[in-house]
């Protein structure tokens, strides 16, 4: 059987879930921790922490996105 996955794109506007999501499950720590490493840049500080700006600059909000739907992913896995 084969799967399908949709993620969300730029329209997303809110990233409060994953402040919960964050400090529950380990998997999403593991995957904020690794695309930490890999993007040199903090992705929980800003998506946490962040400003509506900086939310909305594309150079931080996509890689939110992308590491938020591989975390869910990887949630489902599990």
């Amino acid at each position: 059987m084969k799967i399908g996955l949709l993620f969300p794109g730029q329209g997303i506007k809110k990233f409060d879930l994953i402040k919960n999501l964050y400090s529950e499950c380990s998997i999403v720590r593991e995957v904020f921790t690794e695309a930490n490493e890999v993007l040199d840049m903090d992705i929980k500080e800003i998506c946490i922490n962040g400003s509506k700006e900086e939310l909305k600059n594309t150079t931080n909000s996509q890689p939110i996105i992308l590491t938020i739907s591989y975390a869910m992913y990887k949630t489902y896995l599990e």
